[in-house]
């Protein structure tokens, strides 16, 4: 009896492990995904400033509205309804 229940004790505590694991990995593809388009953002300043620095200028850096409309209804088709019940 006492051996079935540390045999659950370890089982669970190796379920846990192994999901704390998981996450952190996901976690860490989130940070390494949501860092990725800076490296070639540096890399295209250094190698073009003039083009990079064309962004960066008072009002270039809101987009056509009309993009953001095609980009929401992209969006809005693609991604899953989420119901609240």
């Amino acid at each position: 009896m006492i051996n079935a229940v540390a045999e659950t004790v370890r089982e669970r505590d190796h379920l846990f492990r192994e999901a704390r694991v998981i996450t952190t990995q996901q976690r860490y593809t989130a940070y390494m995904l949501s860092l990725l388009p800076i490296r070639p953002g540096r890399l295209d300043f250094y190698a073009q400033p003039e083009y990079i620095t064309q962004f960066l200028r008072t009002g270039t850096l809101y987009p056509d509205p009309h993009l953001c409309y095609l980009g929401y209804s992209i969006l809005a088709t693609c991604a899953p309804a989420h119901n609240k019940d």
